[in-house]
């Protein structure tokens, strides 16, 4: 009797259950790489929103507080009061008087008779504006200056808002 050996050839390929597990892993890892994204995409707008809000009040206070010690006489507030608007008079007659105000949303300058200029962009919102004059009788004007500056995303969930107090003041020289 003759013995016949018999081989099986194997099949090259993957089998379906190796091929669901690849695709397994390969859905996770994509899954991780978007969440890693969308998470460095995240922290990069936010960095941005706040250095936005700390540029623009820190432009502000040393536009404020250069116009105040550059100026020769200070109109509004008086002695002992505050006030939401600055008025000072200038040496230059031309940016006389120079007004400072706010609307709820943005500083303006007002230099003589030109219109009102907005000092702050659209991406924030500045509010809780005082000038308090804590001139003593033998100084020539001294201004404390307060005022709040957050970001303007309305619609954003708390921990996206971001708002910071400033504080400073200035004397007229």
């Amino acid at each position: 009797m003759e013995m016949k050996i018999i081989t099986q050839e194997k099949e090259k390929g993957f089998s379906m259950v190796e091929m669901i597990i690849y695709i397994a892993i390969f859905a996770i890892f994509v899954g991780a790489l978007i969440t890693f994204s969308l998470n460095i995409n995240s922290s990069r707008l936010r960095s941005q929103m706040m250095l936005e809000v700390k540029d623009q009040g820190a432009d502000l206070m040393r536009t404020l507080t250069t116009s105040i010690k550059n100026a020769t006489v200070i109109n509004n507030p008086g002695t002992g009061v505050s006030s939401g608007v600055l008025s000072i008079n200038t040496s230059n007659l031309q940016t006389t008087p120079t007004i400072f105000s706010e609307d709820g949303e943005a500083l303006y300058i007002t230099e003589g008779t030109s219109s009102p200029i907005a000092l702050t962009n659209n991406k924030v919102k500045l509010t809780n504006l005082t000038f308090t004059n804590v001139s003593q009788s033998s100084t020539p004007g001294i201004i404390k200056i307060r005022f709040t500056i957050s970001n303007t995303a309305s619609k954003s969930s708390p921990a996206e808002q971001y708002s910071v107090d400033f504080y400073g003041s200035s004397a007229v020289r």
